[in-house]
């Protein structure tokens, strides 16, 4: 999302992935004047099984959830032209930060066990799994 400012235009997204429930919310921004356009939300419970799955299971719930969001974008929500979606990560767990868009989750706490996804660069792994398997609208 390059250095958000007071005047950004378009329609941002974010997935805020903290506990048993997730958050994807998307945003319209009308710049300085406009701000927030329009924004909504979903809270999507994790199911339990996934918490202990394996990282692909979990992450592609996610991306398949968030996939879903995106395709029922409503009146007012269009990203303006020539601009692609922007999305942004929330990781609410314990993450030794390398680089501002990346990290190593250090473990996992509020019951989430995923055993293979301990040395991977969270955000990352996120990001780029989805990109590479799930097709915005």
């Amino acid at each position: 999302m390059g250095g958000l400012g007071r005047d950004e235009k378009g329609l941002y997204y974010a997935v805020d992935l903290g506990g048993t429930n997730f958050r994807v919310l998307r945003v319209q921004l009308g710049g300085k004047q406009g701000r927030v356009i329009k924004q909504e939300y979903e809270e999507v419970a994790i199911p339990p099984e996934l918490m202990i799955g394996t990282s692909e299971e979990l992450f592609d719930f996610i991306a398949k959830e968030l996939s879903s969001f995106v395709a029922r974008e409503g009146d007012g929500f269009r990203p303006v032209a020539g601009q692609s979606r922007e999305i942004g990560f929330t990781f609410s767990f314990p993450v030794q930060q390398t680089a501002l868009n990346s990290g190593t989750l250090l473990n996992w706490t509020k019951g989430f066990k995923v055993v293979d996804a301990v040395i991977m660069p969270a955000v990352l792994m996120f990001l780029c799994f989805y990109v590479e398997t799930w097709e915005l609208p």
